[in-house]
């Protein structure tokens, strides 16, 4: 087989190829020729390939086949990241906002931030200094004052801030806190003035000076000006001023009693008939009680007696008066019907045959008449 040339030579299928397959090869330091392993010529062969000479898509690189100690330092540019490729993730700790208790002496990079866990105020690095970190028209600390009456205190707790305020105590009593009385001015603790209160009006509340008009200031009170005696047991007349406080009084009298007439209402006293006892009007009279049919009376109308009719109290009557009802036989006297008082067939009836026939019809009796004998 030595004196085979290459060509001729049986081919060896790739998927048959061994690390110790042996291939020929010439070593020009020892002008010979000699034999090497597939696995040392491939191994050593790499390390001696000219730069820039493979082409990328030559190179098949497996699934995370490519470790961090292979890549050079700086060697992956903001170009060569895909954008949003790089997740929360893959981020390390304080790989965006730097975590300090004291603000190191520079950035790692314009932009940077960093957090003072101390105060939890927040810094940006602007290429030379630490920026305090807040919006537009944001407040970044509350500071207090006692200066002046007012005292503003300020307390902060975690990212809360309370603001709270005090007043300075008074100097004196009845002090109140306001400016001057007739201009403007500085706000101090002083008394209320007159001229601090509106003036009151028929419709608006305020301040009324008290100089008369019957009354009149005593201390702190406002009091009646006036001293009468007191009267707690009787009523009286009075006497008042033009502010309408009494000046007087005394008892009344039957004289300061307007006295009535015929169309005017007033006082009154008993007259004839009429008595007062106690205040209370009465008759002056008295009557035994009972129903009388004859009464006496006095002067002024009074009943004054009663008792019943006798026969002459009774007057007499005209016959005319009498228009019905009838008298009783024993209210006729005896002998007192004459002849004359009879009337025709009063005491005899005639009768005779009221028909050819003959035949008497009598009739009916009005009287019974008693004859006891004739003479």
């Amino acid at each position: 087989m030595a004196d085979l040339r290459i060509s001729e030579l049986t081919a060896l299928a790739g998927a048959n190829l061994a690390a110790g397959d042996l291939l020929p090869i010439v070593d020009i330091s020892a002008s010979e020729t000699k034999k090497i392993t597939v696995t040392d010529l491939v191994g050593n062969a790499t390390t001696l390939i000219a730069d820039a000479t493979i082409p990328s898509a030559k190179v098949l690189f497996g699934s995370g086949s490519i470790v961090a100690a292979s890549l050079a330092t700086d060697a992956v540019t903001t170009a060569k990241i895909q954008n949003d490729a790089v997740t929360a993730a893959k981020l390390a700790d304080e790989s965006t906002v730097d975590l300090v208790t004291t603000l190191p002496g520079s950035g790692a990079f314009v932009g940077q931030i960093a957090l003072d866990t101390d105060d939890s105020n927040a810094y940006i690095w602007n290429g030379s200094s630490w920026v305090s970190f807040k919006a537009a028209g944001s407040v970044g600390s509350v500071v207090g004052s006692t200066a002046g009456v007012i005292n503003i205190v300020v307390s902060t707790s975690g990212n809360e801030v309370t603001v709270s305020a005090t007043l300075d105590n008074t100097g004196a009593a009845a002090q109140f806190l306001a400016g001057p009385t007739g201009s403007a001015g500085a706000v101090s603790y002083r008394t209320i003035a007159g001229t601090d209160l509106p003036t009151a009006t028929t419709t608006t509340k305020g301040a009324v000076s008290v100089n008369g008009n019957g009354l009149t200031l005593s201390g702190d009170e406002i009091q009646i000006d006036n001293t009468v005696t007191a009267n707690t047991s009787q009523y009286h007349l009075t006497q008042y001023d033009a502010n309408g406080l009494i000046t007087a009084g005394r008892q009344i009298t039957a004289s300061d009693l307007p006295a009535a007439t015929s169309v005017t209402q007033g006082a009154v006293y008993p007259g004839s008939g009429l008595a007062v006892s106690s205040g209370q009007l009465n008759h002056s009279n008295s009557a035994t009680v009972g129903t009388y049919t004859k009464v006496t009376i006095d002067a002024q109308g009074h009943v004054t007696a009663g008792t019943t009719l006798g026969a002459a109290d009774v007057p007499s009557l005209d016959t005319s008066k009498i228009t019905t009802g009838t008298f009783e036989a024993a209210r006729i006297g005896t002998n007192s019907v004459t002849g004359a008082k009879l009337a025709d067939s009063s005491t005899v009836q005639f009768g005779g045959a009221g028909s050819t026939a003959g035949i008497v019809t009598f009739p009916t009796a009005e009287t019974r008449v008693s004859i006891s004998g004739m003479s």
